[in-house]
């Protein structure tokens, strides 16, 4: 049954890569709070961070954080995000998603305490299939298309996606959608 889920997810990713590079992937925009969409993103993903002995939390910024965006996609690179993070951060650490506002932007980070991302594959790591080679050793799951996905979901909404790293402290993934007017 697990293979058979796995293999569910994957064609799905699949399908949503090829509607994303053909540009037929359709968004149903609206204004909505991230804080709340955060600590749903947040539920759905504790699963993963339990079985790890792990947990993630939310800072709140002063003010609500309202974006137009598509609500479920968004969910989608969020949840994505924190499953990463707790794919690769050490056992029994928290991982740290923060909202803010910058500029005319809505900002999303998720910070983990994981082995951190070489400089050389920070861009690649958004890349189609792209596994790096100790993610690959160490024999974490993955198909290599979740951050794809991410950054196609965020792109199509205005928003951009990268990530920051530092080897053997952690990384933090980052995206920004606009902020609804």
């Amino acid at each position: 049954k697990s293979t058979v889920d796995r293999l569910s997810r994957m064609v799905d990713d699949l399908n949503v890569v090829s509607l994303l590079e053909a540009g037929r992937f359709n968004l149903q925009t609206e204004e909505f709070d991230l804080d709340e969409l955060v600590i749903s993103a947040i539920e759905m993903s504790d699963p993963a961070f339990a079985d790890r002995g792990g947990s993630a939390r939310m800072v709140q910024p002063d003010v609500p954080v309202r974006v137009s965006a598509d609500r479920e996609r968004t969910l989608q690179v969020v949840v994505n995000l924190l499953n990463n993070a707790a794919k690769y951060a050490e056992a029994s650490t928290e991982t740290v998603v923060t909202l803010s506002v910058v500029g005319n932007e809505a900002r999303i980070e998720v910070t983990d305490e994981g082995p951190g991302i070489a400089e050389e594959d920070l861009q690649a790591v958004f890349e189609s299939f792209y596994r790096s080679k100790s993610a690959r050793i160490s024999r974490i799951p993955g198909s290599g298309l979740g951050l794809s996905i991410a950054r196609g979901l965020v792109e199509a909404q205005g928003g951009k996606i990268w990530a920051e790293s530092t080897l053997g402290e952690g990384s933090t993934f980052m995206f920004t959608l606009p902020q609804a007017t």
